[in-house]
Parts: structure tokens; sequence; C-alpha cells
């Protein structure tokens, strides 16, 4: 899928939409497009953000995730890119990013025209909800002018409905019916980047992502946080599961995390996120990380939280999770303190 595109300053560029297993591309341009993100003159995102881009570009993640890769070329050659990624069947909500142009083709609108396809191919093909983050004031204002507008933090959201964006959240993380837990994969990039973004009512949203919910921290991350996660999962002899209801809304995650794969092999930590609604499944969701970290030779997991996160600290003693240990004013949130509680579950 190309078009033809008429500069500011009188050049014409290609753009081409990538889709791995609906359209194709030739090896040597893929090879040029990988060039481009991957390595620009300083390393610009995470090890994990690498491996998902690169899997998605090569096609290996087809089975969970629809990725679209939209890229100008001019005189045979990728100047600019970015990336929309949405789970495969459940086009709802995207995540965007890998938004890079080279400098030397800067200022010429390449980014603002490729963001204007992507946004109109979003939304003829179901989307509601996208996100990008981005703590760049040049790249904010190129993003509000394709429709995103600030959320959380660093976070940017477009919808595409947005009279109503409060009413749209509410419905969406409200209770749709009963959720069932499954494994967490690489195609739920968004879904998850949505609910780590979420404003909520836990301090604490993710202890080893250092994922924190408060006034004075500034979320500087969301398409990051699924590939953090699966790297744990694949590298570190992690775990990573979803709650996710029968119209494919993720509403929970748990994860167990190992410090190292040496010492605290038998003493995992766990973390959960789940949102208000689904707060009575959370049990649910629990009992299938602890009996995997049981199943994989653990001998006892835990669970590291903040002193204001009762309830939560209410959801792991309800599973038989004891208090260990306190440390004194370990998170300092603007002129807030808060003491960090390390419960443990014996298996």
């Amino acid at each position: 899928m190309t078009e033809i595109l008429s500069l500011r300053t009188g050049e014409r560029a290609e753009l081409e939409c990538y889709q791995p297993g609906a359209t194709s591309m030739p090896a040597e341009r893929l090879d040029a497009l990988w060039e481009l993100v991957v390595r620009p003159r300083e390393p610009w995102f995470s090890h994990g953000e690498q491996e998902c881009f690169t899997r998605g570009l090569r096609g290996r993640l087809t089975a969970v995730g629809t990725d679209r890769f939209y890229s100008a070329w001019i005189a045979g050659r990728p100047v600019a890119h970015a990336t929309l990624s949405t789970a495969a069947g459940w086009p709802q909500v995207g995540a965007v990013g890998y938004v890079i142009t080279e400098p030397a083709f800067r200022g010429r609108g390449l980014c603002p025209r490729l963001m204007q396809r992507m946004m109109a191919d979003f939304r003829a093909g179901g989307g509601q909800c996208a996100l990008l983050c981005t703590g760049n004031p040049v790249a904010h204002a190129i993003y509000v002018r394709a429709g995103f507008r600030d959320y959380n933090g660093h976070v940017m959201r477009y919808l595409a409905a947005p009279a109503d964006a409060l009413a749209f959240e509410r419905d969406y993380f409200a209770k749709h019916g009963p959720a069932v837990v499954r494994a967490g994969h690489w195609g739920d990039t968004a879904r998850i980047a949505w609910l780590y973004a979420l404003p909520g009512d836990w301090f604490i949203k993710d202890y080893g992502e250092a994922l924190y919910d408060h006034p004075a921290i500034i979320l500087g991350r969301c398409g990051s946080i699924l590939p953090a996660m699966m790297l744990n999962v694949e590298e570190r002899r992690g775990g990573l599961w979803v709650l996710e209801t029968g119209d494919g809304r993720l509403v929970g995650a748990a994860r167990l995390t190992l410090g190292d794969a040496v010492a605290q092999l038998k003493a995992p930590m766990l973390d959960f996120l789940v949102v208000p609604a689904y707060r009575d499944q959370t049990a649910d969701l629990l009992r299938v990380a602890v009996d995997a970290a049981g199943a994989s030779g653990a001998e006892v997991v835990r669970a590291c939280l903040a002193s204001c996160d009762c309830e939560k600290a209410e959801i792991v003693q309800g599973l038989a999770f004891r208090l260990e240990a306190t440390l004194a004013g370990q998170f300092a949130a603007g002129d807030d303190r808060f003491d960090l509680n390390t419960y443990v579950l014996d298996l």
C-alpha cells in the first residue's frame, strides 16, 4: 500500500505501509528500514523495544499482533518511519512507536503525513484509542496536530471519538462480564500500555519496572512496558498473565520476576495491577502466578507493596502472604513518604 507525497520543498516521497502477513516488502527494503529505526546515531530505545520492533518487522508476531510499519522513502532510501501496533483480532486499542526522521530530512512534513495516514487507517479499521509517549516538545506538537492529547505524564492519547473522553474510559474499564486468565504475549503491547498508563488508586503499579502513580511522579513509559515484561518471561524465567474480558479488554495483569537466576531462583517477586471493576477476580489471577512459581521450584513468593496501598495488601494477605519486613520511608514522591512492605508466601 503506497502513495506518492508532494512535500513542501517540492520533492516527492513514497509513503509505504507494510503489514507483515498481509502485504509484502522486498528483503533489502526491510533491511534498510530496520537500519533506519534501530541504528540511529545514538541509541534511543530499550532492548525490549528493539526486540519487539525486530520481531514485528520480520513477521514473527503475526499470530498475536497486527503491526503496520509506515515509512517515507526518497531516492530509494527510507527517511522517516512510524509503527502502529494492535492485538490480532482486537483493533480497538493501538500503540504508536518507533517514530523517527533522519535529521537531514526533518522539517519537510514527512512525520505529519505518516501520522495522518496512520490514524486514518486506524479509524477505518475500527480503532478507538491509541497511545504514545514523548517528552520531546517538537514531537509533541506533531502528535497534537495528529489528534493526540496529553493523558498522563508523557503519555499522550488519541481517541477516534473524543467528545466525551472520560465517559469512554469509564465504559471501557467497567464491568463487561467475567474475565479469564491467560498467559501474556507480545500482541498485548497496546492494551498493557493503556492498563499501566491509566490513572489509578494504587501507588505501586509495578515495583520491578518502577511504575508508580502519584502527582509528583511523571509517567514516562507506555509502549515499552510489555516488551520489558516479555523479556522478563523469556530471558529471566519470569512469568506474565493477564485478565481478559470476552470482548478483548485487558483489565488486569500479574507477573513474576526473578532478581537473578542464580541466588534468587527460589524466591520470585510477584506484582499485579487490576482495574477496580475487576478486583474481585484478582485472587484468581494471582493463584495462577503462585501455582506457576511453585511448579518452577520456588520455595517462597515475595510481594513488595507501598504502605499506602492498603487494598493491595489486603489482597495478598487474603492469599496467606505474611508481612515479613518494612523499610521505613523507602518511597519519596514530592512531599509524601511511604514505607516499603515486603510480604512473603511460603510454598
